[in-house]
């Protein structure tokens, strides 16, 4: 064998590579790598023949090759990607100073290839049971290039490094090395590097796809999934996907033939599929004949639309959503819906005569037939566009109709005349609602915005044979599906073109796109600038700065406090950011760890207090939940743009939905909310599951208590009630019992049939309310006679009741206290029946008697108790005195008598003039002749009639206090009487000794003054003398 050595190439070159790795200080350091491969002969290993330099044969044996080169935990892989005629094994047959090289033993082709050979490949996992690869381990040597050629049967391929601010450039048939012919050694086993090849780590930088000269957009297209439907051929069914990494929906595509076989999929029914392609429920659709398309809510609801008109709901899990359906109208009905758009929350079904009828928000679907136009004819697409400018949203139709748009909301049609050179094939809305590409006959695609009134952008694709998909990858770029291959168009005309063979499905997000294979599921989208400043070759920015020095200083290298120091105390707030952004934008867990161990490390050194203290933490939680939905058996392939733009609120509601209620309550556990409403919606679950519809109450209850209890603030009636519904009230009574708040258990009591309980609960519970309700609700649905007999048992109740009968239904409140054998409450009643008569406040309902009968009835059911013989008399009196009063108003008109008292009644009549009535009354009711005589001069006084009241005071019979009428007199309305009305019922007194007190008080100074003289006591004088004031 011979070896060459380049005289230019310095022998220390690698090692320093090895210290920069973002900088290289001399652009010719590369080194040529040649790999033999061949035939595994027993007995040792036989090398080829050097034909050039840099060249040398493959094997007899292979007819075609591609290689790869790629690097996965600092190793780069030699990738065969060939068809062989026989099984072909990988020798050892190179070694390099300072590194590696090894070949992965007995790995048969067997006709496999890991990418195919049309195929770019951004990423590689080794799969040692389909694939072979040539490993090589550098210690100290990170190339940033690669070049692989193959020429014929003979393979070459070197690497080169990137100088700073170059790109990236390769050595040909030129450059040289040494060759060393291998020795024999023992080769590891398969089983040594299965672990180590489990867990791949790339370079971020080794997915970026250039967009344009400048280098400064990058697409990444990341393998996410490999897909685990392989079996479902795309081509036949019409595919239905959710927006934010949601679950995909399958129907058969009835216009197209399909082969049955062993692996197909029922024809009749809806596939639902999770990103990662795993089966999550099929929906059972033989009955529902005429399929027109389906619809996904923000909710993850699929909404299925048939052709006449109908909308059926169902949840993620495949069960159909009761009270869910609605009909899209008569237009629908009659002229069969044929093809269904769908937006945000709007839905729109054309129609065989091209109506549409739109649904605004299907959460309160409200059909309403949008204007028809006659410049629909030959529709080649419809976008819908939808968009909100806080108070309301408004639904637009974009319709192509050859070379122009016609814009139909519900107020009417328009044609925007864009006149554009082709006619139009195909339309797409941007995810923010702004743009709108359009692509004609002749593969131009052209951006405008959704006015119409811009033409932003044109760009000729070549495609002419009919693109099948054009989705926007995210705010900037466009996707063309082009049959064989993926074609990505930038805002100013550049282009990345991905090669494909399968069918790719297509659907846009707001940061990208998601593209669904047969094989697999990827992502593509655009690198955010946070990682292209730290990634990018050469990049000296703060957060590649940043991420260096944490790599520094797990090497304890001093660097790491360079790197800080070139940084500064102004530019690391920055590069903190920088670092936690390109984190939560990485795929791989190691990167994202690596990144925010480098923000963590650059926290360490940040002083002020500028930056949200909890920046760092909100960046691990969200990582978590993005890393922890992603799984393949979750399914949910979520950025964190998206994550931002949907809430943790709404992932938790799509996780609970999906059945994964633990990880779920994980997560509302970590950012501390939520955890009710998860546990909620698992609790429904657990009791509509088919499983459980098996297991006793007693078994479910047991399974139920332990959450339910430990969950603070869950609507427990809510599952007591859904339990009800199911059809388990015995179920639905237990789980009632961990309720704490009454006003949620007492009417679902009442609900179960438990009036019994509910009545003793919101008596327990003091609510007064509570106790009402549950007492209306026994009078309305009991007999009588065993609703008296629970609320007699009930003190509490009883009296409210009592209560509400004596204001509402007397007749009601008799009987209770007939049941009760109380009829000192019957004569109660009674009493305040008539006094609530003569006063006016009887309510114009009851029908009550008139108030003397109301009043002999109170006197009779008081004498059926011997205790209440005294209020039996008075009752009694009171009926008499109402039936006089009656005829003493009948015979004086316009005297008010009735609901008087006996005194106010006598003294009405002496006010009025008619003594002897009242004499009368005195002797029926035997009245006293005192009690008479007080009525008689307090009416006389109230009428100022002073003579008579003088006549009365002269009496020396008279049985009432001379002082007493003075006062009256004195004390009347309208100033008193008047003096001399005083001091002739003052000289009526007999005593003069009073009469002199009487004087003095009423100011009678001379009078009194000659009655002092009269008396010889020396005390009383000087007393009178001193409220005289003299």
């Amino acid at each position: 064998m011979v070896g060459f050595v380049h005289p230019t190439v310095p022998s220390n070159a690698r090692e320093r590579f090895a210290r920069s790795p973002h900088c290289i200080h001399t652009a010719y350091l590369a080194m040529l790598l040649v790999v033999l491969v061949h035939t595994c002969k027993p007995g040792g290993w036989v090398a080829g023949e050097i034909h050039r330099p840099g060249s040398f044969p493959i094997g007899d044996n292979v007819r075609s090759n591609s290689w790869r080169l790629r690097l996965w935990d600092r190793t780069f892989y030699i990738v065969p990607c060939l068809r062989a005629t026989s099984d072909l094994e990988l020798c050892r047959v190179l070694e390099v100073p300072g590194s590696e090289a090894r070949c992965v033993p007995r790995v048969p082709l067997h006709g496999h290839s890991l990418h195919g050979s049309n195929r770019r490949s951004t990423s590689f996992v080794p799969v040692l049971r389909s694939e072979a690869a040539i490993w090589v381990r550098l210690v100290s040597l990170l190339p940033t290039a690669w070049t692989v050629a193959a020429s014929g049967t003979a393979l070459c391929f070197w690497m080169g490094a990137t100088a700073r601010g170059c790109s990236p450039f390769s050595f040909g048939n030129a450059c040289v090395c040494r060759y060393v012919r291998p020795s024999r050694v023992c080769l590891p086993r398969v089983s040594d590097h299965l672990d180590a090849m489990t867990r791949p780590r790339f370079h971020p930088a080794g997915e970026w796809d250039q967009l344009g000269d400048e280098g400064k957009v990058f697409f990444r297209k990341h393998l996410v999934y490999e897909a685990e439907w392989s079996y479902v051929e795309f081509d036949n069914y019409k595919v239905v996907c959710a927006s934010h990494g949601g679950p995909i929906a399958l129907f058969r595509d009835v216009e197209k033939p399909m082969l049955l076989g062993a692996g197909t999929m029922p024809l009749s029914a809806v596939h639902i599929f999770s990103s990662s392609g795993e089966k999550r429920c099929i929906i059972n659709i033989s009955k529902m004949e005429g399929m027109a398309g389906l619809f996904w809510t923000t909710g993850l609801e699929l909404l299925c639309v048939l052709d006449h008109g109908y909308v059926q709901r169902y949840n993620i899990a495949g069960d159909i959503i009761t009270d869910g359906g609605f009909f899209l109208g008569s237009v629908a009905k009659e002229q069969k819906v044929v093809q269904v758009y769908g937006g945000k929350n709007a839905l729109v079904a054309r129609t065989s005569k091209n109506r549409f009828v739109m649904v605004k928000d299907v959460a309160d679907p409200m059909a309403k037939v949008l204007p028809h136009t006659e410049l629909l004819q030959d529709i080649a697409c419809v976008q819908l566009l939808e968009t909100t400018d806080g108070y309301a949203t408004r639904v637009e139709l974009m319709v192509a109709v050859g070379n122009s748009v016609v814009v139909i909301d519900e107020y009417g049609a328009e044609d925007q005349l864009l006149n554009l050179p082709n006619p139009i094939e195909s339309m797409s809305v941007s995810p923010n609602g702004q743009l709108l590409a359009v692509l004609d006959t002749e593969g131009w695609i052209r951006v405008l915005s959704t006015d119409l009134t811009k033409h932003l952008s044109a760009f000729e694709t070549g495609v002419t044979r009919g693109p099948r998909q054009m989705a926007w990858c995210g705010l900037d770029a466009v996707l063309l599906d082009c049959m064989d291959s993926l074609l990505l168009i930038g805002p100013y005309g550049d282009s990345i073109r991905y090669p494909y063979e399968d069918l790719v499905f297509l659907k846009q997000e707001i940061d990208g796109a998601r593209l669904f294979s047969s094989s697999k599921v990827e992502f593509i989208g655009r690198v955010p600038t946070a990682s292209q400043s730290i990634f990018q070759i050469g990049s000296v920015a703060p957060g590649a700065l940043l991420y260096d020095a944490k790599r520094y200083f797990d090497e304890k290298s001093i660097k790491a406090d360079e790197n800080m120091r070139e940084i500064g105390e102004e530019n690391l707030p920055v590069a903190i950011k920088h670092c936690i952004e390109a984190g939560l934008s990485e795929w791989e867990p190691t990167e994202q760890q690596t990144l925010l161990q480098a923000a963590a490390y650059g926290l360490a050194y940040y002083k002020s207090k500028s930056l949200d203290p909890n920046i760092l933490k909100d960046a691990c939680q969200s990582l978590r939940v993005l890393n922890a939905i992603r799984e393949a058996d979750i399914g949910f392939l979520i950025t964190y743009p998206q994550l931002v733009q949907l809430g943790m609120p709404r992932i938790l509601t799509w996780l609970a939905k999906s059945r994964q209620h633990l990880l779920a309550l994980r997560i509302a556990q970590m950012i501390g909310s939520g955890a009710q409403d998860v546990v909620l919606d698992w609790a429904l679950s657990k009791i509509r599951s088919e499983i459980s519809n098996g297991l006793s109450d007693d078994v479910l209850y047991e399974a139920l208590f332990p959450k339910l209890k430990s969950c603070v603030g869950i609507p427990i009636a809510h599952i007591a009630q859904y339990a009800h519904t199911s059809g388990r009230p015995k179920l639905a009574t237990r789980i009632l019992e961990i309720e704490s708040s009454p006003s949620q258990y007492v009417p679902l009591y009442l609900k179960l049939g438990e009036d019994i309980r509910a009545l003793e609960k919101s008596i327990d519970s003091g609510d007064e309310d509570l106790i009402y309700l549950c007492l209306f609700h026994m009078l309305k649905n009991w007999q009588l006679k065993d609703f008296l007999k629970v609320i007699v048992d009930h003190p509490h109740a009883r009296d409210l009741f009592i209560f509400h009968c004596r204001t509402n239904e007397p007749e009601l409140l008799e009987t209770t206290y007939l049941y009760m054998n109380k009829p000192e409450g019957i004569a109660d009643a009674c009493v305040e029946q008539a006094l609530s008569r003569n006063s006016g406040q009887t309510l114009p309902r009851s029908p009550l008697p008139a108030t003397p009968q109301l009043m002999e009835r109170a006197a009779k059911a008081f004498t059926q108790n011997k205790s209440c013989l005294v209020e039996s008399k008075t009752a009694e009196d009171a009926a008499k005195l109402l039936r006089q009063q009656t005829d003493l108003e009948n015979a004086l008109s316009g005297v008010a008598l009735k609901g008087l008292s006996l005194s106010m009644t006598i003294s009405q009549l002496l006010i009025v003039g008619h003594e002897k009535s009242a004499l009368r009354l005195k002797s029926d009711f035997r009245l006293s002749e005192r009690a008479f005589l007080t009525i008689k001069a307090a009416s006389l006084a109230e009428t100022k009639n002073w003579e008579q009241l003088l006549v009365l005071a002269r009496n020396k019979r008279l049985p009432l206090p001379h002082d007493y009428l003075v006062n009256l007199a004195a004390n009347s309305s309208n100033g008193g009487a008047p003096r001399q009305v005083l001091e002739g019922l003052i000289q009526c007194i007999p005593d003069p000794r009073q009469r002199a007190e009487l004087f003095t008080q009423y100011n009678f100074k001379s009078e009194a003054e000659a009655l002092l003289q009269q008396d010889k006591d020396n005390e009383f004088i000087t007393r009178l003398f001193a409220k005289m004031g003299t």
